[in-house]
């Protein structure tokens, strides 16, 4: 989710970029956006399969992406 990517990454741009802009920003634009995290739909893709997949550049969390 973009929450968990700006709010509890440790990656070092996401900590730069929280940084700068502040969190609370980064929690204002959440309340617009955060209904159209991709997270949101899995419910709803049953019965099609569903691939998830993440590149070693990407900007993901590990421990969301886990769950």
């Amino acid at each position: 989710s973009s929450a968990d990517l700006w709010l509890n990454s440790d990656d070092p741009d996401e900590v730069e970029r929280r940084q700068s802009v502040g969190v609370e920003a980064f929690k204002k634009e959440l309340e617009v956006t955060g209904v159209l995290d991709g997270i949101r739909f899995v419910p709803y893709a049953a019965p099609v399969p569903v691939l998830f997949q993440f590149a070693k550049y990407d900007h993901f969390s590990v421990d969301s992406m886990r769950a």
